[in-house]
């Protein structure tokens, strides 16, 4: 029988970048192994067929490679992957940029102490790992770092005893050149500033400012390597570790079962759980395959077009006795920290329903359809009268909310408005103008009786407002102490009053808020249907597409005010671990919910229009 010719191959577009094609002289241009999926390196052979440049090049660039065969060892035991082989892709990365979002204990501080020593055995380069606390980078200097150091013979032989006050370990390279290694506290200012370094890594990223971070990685800037790790346990959806995660190719380690992509049990967390009454095991919830080896599997990229790679990985991952499906299952039955059960345990991004004060559904709750926008047609005359007002800055713009009581006793927000400097809509001559010359216009156009308008960051120009309109606009203060949620500061001497600003203000309408106390209370508003407003869809507005970078209109209730509104959760946070003393504050999930500080100075100011007290147990 005669075969005719065969049919070329259907072409398949890489899934992700193969940074090993151009220099890997065993792989040549093929996939990267996390696209063949997990095969166990055959070292003897590969060393036995080595040429002089493929020795070089495993001495020089495998880093996973001298990872495992060069004696390391972690916690008094060698260092494989033969138990940890969704480890090896993130090894074998070789990325100038990689992001790790985990759960706890998965070996992701272990990964940035070798990676940052292997560029100092075999680069001349400053590298740095930044740690959340002073305490911190002590203790991981002394029992992880020095450890695995002592633990191979070449580089301890390499290392230099000096050290200075930051921490700094000197290694002499393989060339005999001189390479550096701090261990920083990413809260020290010095540590931040006057250290030039090549590559960084920034551990627990959830628990340090990213200002700070952004701050650190200008000491990269002149670095013609520029490498950068960032690893945590996951914290809060769409913040810190888990922002990154989403810019990058997001990398989830998927098992291998009947279905055609595998599954992921932290996404199907609880339904992958089989509890028999005599034992506990994984399956997939839709094949009901059951998965005796959770490593025997692969990573999917969800966002494959990114810059760089990011990972996530679970404790299903691990082959710890502390983390059998049978021990994360009773972890789950019996813990009292939910959130605290998903960032651990399944690396999962996590919010108590309970410390959510508002959604949609409160939201939606609020809508009285037969009210119309101050500004809008058809909107009576009297909406503009007798109103209250509350004034956010922020970088040069203004965050408006207006409100007045309704003929029921309810709230009615009648007006919000976002001023831009760059907004041309409010410029004057084809000129930008200060903001605070609509907010001057505000105050006349909707009869404002009281206005509260945060002090900072333009003093002079809030200060001038309160100025123009005396016992009408004060300044806002916020302060976490004492019990009283508002003190007005024209209730007392004017000396007293002038403490809580600077002294270029001297004016004497300024009034300190208790943060958490008033943003709770201003939020309750909308959880008791004290407050309505129109259609959110109904009042528009030009403003700054953060997408396209273009000046589009939009909804500005729906498209800011309500996003604002429900990007604040509560969270208990323990001040002395020692006595249990603690402090309720907010946490902003990704961005300042600048439209809440302004309702809640809005929701005072109302309060004072009333002319009652306000009390908060």
């Amino acid at each position: 029988m005669t075969l005719g010719p065969k049919k070329k191959p259907a072409r398949v577009a890489a899934k992700l970048p193969d940074p090993l094609a151009k220099q890997d002289p065993f792989t040549g241009g093929r996939a990267p192994p996390y696209l063949q999926g997990i095969r166990p390196l055959d070292t003897q052979k590969m060393l036995s067929e080595a040429s002089p440049d493929q020795l070089k090049f495993l001495t020089h660039s495998s880093f996973s490679l001298w990872a495992q065969y060069s004696g390391l060892e972690v916690d008094g035991r060698p260092f494989d992957f033969d138990s940890r082989r969704w480890l090896l892709p993130i090894y074998l990365d070789q990325n100038d940029e990689m992001v790790w979002i985990k759960a706890a204990q998965m070996g992701a501080t272990i990964y940035m102490l070798l990676r940052l020593l292997w560029y100092a055995m075999h680069n001349q380069v400053k590298c740095g790992l930044f740690f959340p606390t002073a305490d911190g980078v002590n203790k991981l200097s002394k029992d992880r770092l020095q450890p695995l150091i002592d633990s191979n013979a070449e580089m301890k032989a390499a290392m230099n005893s000096a050290t200075d006050s930051l921490g700094v370990k000197q290694i002499q390279n393989l060339q005999g050149r001189i390479s550096s290694l701090y261990m920083l506290y990413l809260g020290g200012q010095a540590s931040k500033d006057s250290v030039p370094l090549d590559v960084v890594g920034f551990d627990e990223v959830r628990l340090v400012n990213s200002a700070d971070i952004d701050q650190a990685l200008e000491r990269i800037s002149a670095s013609q390597l520029g490498v950068q790790m960032y690893v945590s346990t996951a914290g809060y959806p769409n913040m810190d570790i888990h922002k990154r995660f989403l810019r990058g190719s997001q990398l989830v380690w998927h098992i291998k079962c009947n279905c055609l992509d595998g599954f992921v049990p932290s996404d199907c967390f609880p339904d992958c759980i089989c509890d028999t009454g005599k034992e506990v095991y994984i399956r997939c919830p839709k094949c009901k395959m059951r998965i005796n080896d959770t490593q025997n599997g692969n990573y999917v990229a969800l966002n494959p077009g990114a810059k760089f790679n990011s990972y996530h990985v679970s404790q299903f991952m691990s082959k710890s006795k502390r983390t059998t499906p049978a021990k994360i299952w009773e972890a789950y039955q019996t813990t009292t920290n939910m959130k605290e059960f998903w960032n651990a345990k399944l690396g999962k991004p996590y919010v108590d329903e309970e410390n959510v004060p508002i959604n949609d559904a409160v939201l939606e709750n609020c809508i009285n359809t037969e009210l119309r926008w101050a500004n809008n047609q058809g909107a009576h005359k009297d909406l503009k009268k007798n109103c209250a007002m509350g004034v956010d800055q922020h970088s040069g713009n203004v965050f408006v909310v207006i409100s007045k009581p309704g003929p029921d006793g309810k709230k009615q927000i009648v007006h919000l408005e976002y001023v831009e400097t760059a907004n041309p809509n409010y410029w004057e001559n084809g000129k930008p103008v200060t903001p605070f010359k609509r907010v001057h216009q505000l105050m006349k156009e909707f009869d404002i009786g009281m206005c509260l308008i945060d002090a900072m960051p333009n003093a002079n120009e809030a200060a001038d407002l309160a100025r123009d309109f005396p016992g009408r606009v004060f300044l806002v203060w916020y302060g976490d102490g004492g019990q009283d949620m508002v003190n007005w500061h024209d209730r007392v001497k004017h000396k007293e009053a002038v403490k809580k600003g600077s002294t270029s203000i001297k004016v004497k309408w300024q009034v300190t808020l208790n943060r958490y106390l008033s943003i709770e209370f201003a939020l309750k508003q909308f959880t008791d249907r004290s407050v309505e407003f129109a259609h959110p869809d109904a009042l528009l507005q030009v403003a700054k597409n953060k997408v396209t970078g273009r000046f589009e209109t939009e909804a500005i209730c729906r498209a800011r005010f309500w996003p604002h509104l429900r990007g604040i959760i509560r969270q208990k946070t323990i001040t002395d671990e020692l006595t249990g003393k603690f402090k309720m504050e907010w946490v902003y999930l990704g961005f300042d919910p600048h439209f809440v500080h302004a309702w809640n100075y809005c929701n005072v100011a109302m309060e004072r229009l009333r002319r009652r007290a306000i009390f908060v147990m």
